[in-house]
């Protein structure tokens, strides 16, 4: 009988420590599209939509990991783990039915709550500034929207997951819209809140696989609740 093959390890990548003033480290990898951090508290393994995110979030961990006071230390050479295996293409296919329920039930109301708020359902914030309101309070507006129809909370914080003493980011006033982008990304915001994720955040700049283009289905719901009404979006 053939001998079974052995799996082969995957092969080592280039990982940089940072050295926190409690003598903590943090190690970072990236490997493509996937980036790994290593802590005292275990290690994350993140999937990212392309390498350019990937390449993105590990960018602004190390700004944030060096403005609370880490050095960089070292470089090594060390075999990764294993990435979790691929999850569906489509968010709906994988979350709740209850909670996307709900959040299909209230969407309906969102769109019309964005209407009387004079908020363009379909249009970037970027592109909804007025002499009396700029796109950063027409984005702030948006989420109050949404947090009262959807009975979510918006903590305007943005995440690190591989933070190992749990810290989050504000984000700053100035850049509300940059982050939230169109109503159709905060109404997804809402629908993952609704399914217990994003508890203590609003999510990232650059989305993981699992979220990829969730705005752009909701934002087809969005129109069909238009249509419904018997509105053109």
């Amino acid at each position: 009988m053939a001998k079974r093959t052995p799996r082969p390890d995957l092969p080592a990548l280039t990982w940089g420590s940072y050295l926190a003033v409690d003598g903590a480290v943090v190690d970072i990898a990236r490997d493509g599209n996937i980036l790994y951090e290593r802590s005292r508290s275990g290690i994350t393994v993140r999937k990212f939509v392309s390498n350019e995110s990937a390449a993105k979030q590990q960018a602004r961990r190390i700004e944030d990991l060096t403005s609370k006071g880490h050095v960089a230390v070292d470089t090594k050479q060390e075999p990764a783990t294993r990435p979790p295996k691929d999850q569906s293409s489509s968010i709906t296919a994988s979350i709740r039915a209850d909670g996307w329920r709900a959040f299909h039930e209230k969407l309906p109301a969102f769109v019309a709550a964005l209407e009387e708020a004079k908020i363009d359902p379909f249009r970037a914030f970027a592109q909804q500034g007025t002499t009396g309101r700029d796109v950063n309070a027409v984005a702030r507006d948006c989420a109050e929207v949404a947090q009262r129809v959807f009975g979510v909370t918006y903590s305007h914080r943005l995440a690190f997951d591989h933070d190992y003493a749990g810290h989050s980011r504000a984000i700053g006033r100035a850049s509300t819209a940059d982050f939230f982008k169109t109503p159709a990304r905060v109404a997804m915001i809402a629908c993952l809140k609704l399914q217990g994720r994003l508890s203590t955040s609003d999510g990232d700049y650059d989305d993981e696989v699992a979220y990829a283009n969730l705005d752009l289905e909701i934002a087809a719901h969005m129109r069909e609740c238009l249509s419904a009404r018997g509105r053109r979006p």
